[in-house]
């Protein structure tokens, strides 16, 4: 057997005994609750394993006092609402999240080298988001020597690879022979993995059998098992709240000068392992009350690792802004772009979805497919007819759209992706055909030759409906007018993070500029728009963010050009 096969079945093995340690014999014996089949379903699902090149990426910082300091207050503020404050997995979010999330304290850790876990801390693994854009390179080393502290290591010893790649690993010495990589496992290590996953075969095998047996007496790995149980009743189960909040001032060229301040609490509720419901709430000034509105309501069935459906109003998946960036504490200005917010795209679908990601070789693909009550054509506003209303709720006049997204991600870094929506609109005498369609980019790197992290945006959107003729008799007093309405328009964006700075303030300096335009002037609305934003921004925490930004205004046509300056406080929780 050679190394790198015998890595592998290593591999399989600590993920498939790690299970059995979960499951335990007494949750086999629970009648009715796990045959054979789940255990062993549950036994073949893929561990997570980070690849060769990350695993062997060196730790460059020491695990000195600052550094430890520095990881904990980053776990403490990022990791704990999951991993809980002792990495015992028993965070406040973990009850509500679709997988429980991994144990940190368990010495299991110790077979992880310090690349393979910063790897992870960086991509994620649903329903671990991913912290590659939100916490820096240098940040993410600093959690990496914290979290080493929260296990305990084993008592045979701490494996060789797990800390060969740190300057402050221990200098014991290795039991690789000459010729092999940071990697290798011992043939005594080896053969003792290999028996453990024999005992566990034999105890799957004769789980059929133990299942039907009275269950006299039910060991602590039992307790996990029957509070899952429980969980799957009415009036068991737990609510979580996250969100954001935000207050901010903007004052606009021949505008009054105001004040604003909004509220957008995220409700989750996990009725089971693969039942989960959420809503998003956003309370606003708006004049002088408070509007209300209900902007997610949707439930999600995970139909398997790479399918999930899900029934409701949800971010429209199409459009990739509102879906992944929408977020005060996310956007990295104080405002939205044009086209794509507010917009030519439908922010909400009320319908349903299907949606995931897997890996193809190398690289990985994410999908999106759905279909939902069509927006309402506006045919008798002479100040916006052939435009959309979005909120059609009692789906008027009765159509449907369908739609779809595909992200394509080559490298880590880069997702490029194309979204389309299509379907019939407009009352039955004034039926036609429309077409959405979106184009975004997105790249993201922590760059040590630009010392820090560069973040590239772009999306551009189409939106197009068949010739008609509005007001054919001239009775709304505007008609009749034929046309067709093609409206298009998008973004680019840069931002600049010197997170490798020497200057500890410097570090938490975002500069940003941002490009959007709008092409309508062959429309009822008159005129095009285009705006150049620059904003500077300042981090408080890895989800409070201080913005300020002054924007470059210019219309043509019937607009009136209005230059703005813009202030916001955001912090997400």
């Amino acid at each position: 057997m050679t190394h790198r096969s015998a890595r592998n079945t290593v591999a399989q093995s600590i993920a498939r005994v790690s299970l059995a340690a979960v499951l335990g014999a007494g949750s086999l014996a629970l009648v009715g609750t796990l045959s054979a089949q789940d255990v062993v379903a549950k036994v073949a699902q893929p561990p997570w394993i980070a690849p060769d090149w990350a695993a062997r990426k060196a730790n460059p910082l020491p695990a000195d006092e600052k550094s430890l300091a520095a990881g904990k207050a980053l776990f403490m503020s990022t990791c704990v609402p999951c991993h809980g404050p002792q990495g015992n997995g028993d965070g406040a979010a973990a009850p509500f999240l679709e997988k429980k999330p991994g144990v940190l304290s368990d010495s299991k850790m110790w077979l992880q080298s310090d690349g393979a876990i910063f790897w992870k801390i960086g991509e994620g693994s649903t329903p671990m988001p991913s912290f590659k854009e939100a916490i820096t390179e240098e940040q993410r080393w600093q959690i990496v020597n914290f979290v080493r502290t929260l296990a305990k290591k084993p008592a045979g010893g701490v494996p060789v690879f797990a800390t060969a790649a740190s300057p402050t690993a221990s200098s014991a010495p290795s039991t690789a022979p000459a010729g092999t990589d940071d990697k290798y496992v011992s043939r005594a290590e080896y053969d003792k993995l290999k028996q453990e996953l024999e005992s566990i075969k034999a105890l799957v095998q004769r789980s059929g059998v133990e299942a039907a047996r009275p269950v006299d007496a039910i060991d602590k790995d039992l307790g996990e098992v029957k509070k899952m149980a429980k969980d799957a009743f009415p009036g068991s189960t737990k609510m979580t709240i996250v969100g954001f909040g935000t207050a901010g001032y903007s004052s606009r060229r021949g505008e009054n000068g105001s004040f604003n301040g909004a509220f957008n609490p995220l409700m989750l509720w996990k009725v089971n392992d693969r039942l989960l419901f959420e809503g998003e709430m956003e309370l606003e000034l708006d004049g002088a009350e408070t509007s209300t509105a209900l902007e997610v309501a949707q439930m999600s069935y995970l139909l398997n690792d790479y399918i999930t459906l899900g029934a409701g109003k949800f971010l429209n998946p199409m459009n990739f802004f509102v879906e992944r960036q929408h977020m005060n504490w996310v956007n990295k200005l104080p405002d939205r772009p044009l086209a794509v917010y507010d917009g030519l795209l439908p922010e909400t679908i009320l319908g349903m979805q299907a949606h995931g990601a897997a890996p193809v070789g190398s690289t990985k693909v994410e999908y999106s497919f759905f279909f939902g009550n069509a927006p309402q054509l506006n045919t008798t506003d002479p100040a916006a007819f052939g435009t959309f209303s979005y909120d059609n709720f009692d789906n008027t006049h009765d159509h449907v759209v369908l739609g779809g997204h595909g992200g394509w991600l080559p490298i880590p870094e880069l997702e490029i992706g194309y979204g389309f929506m299509t379907g019939t609109v407009g009352p039955s005498d004034m039926r036609a055909n429309m077409l959405m369609q979106s184009a975004d980019i997105n790249y993201v790197r922590d760059s040590q030759k630009l010392g820090g992290l560069i973040a590239l945006r772009g999306q551009w959107v189409w939106s197009h409906v068949d010739k008609l003729t509005y007001d054919p008799t001239g009775a709304l007093g505007f008609g009749p007018v034929t046309f067709s309405n093609n409206r298009n328009g998008g973004y680019a964006q840069a931002s600049y993070r010197p997170t490798h700075s020497s200057l500890k303030w410097l570090q938490n300096v975002e500069p940003v500029l941002r490009y959007d335009m709008l092409n309508q002037k062959n429309t009822p609305v008159g005129f095009d728009e285009d705006r150049w934003t620059l904003g500077l921004n300042y981090w408080l925490t890895s989800t409070s963010v201080v913005k300020g930004a002054y924007q470059f205004d210019h219309k043509n046509g019937t607009g009136e050009s209005a230059d703005a300056f813009m202030f916001q406080f955001v912090t997400g929780f």
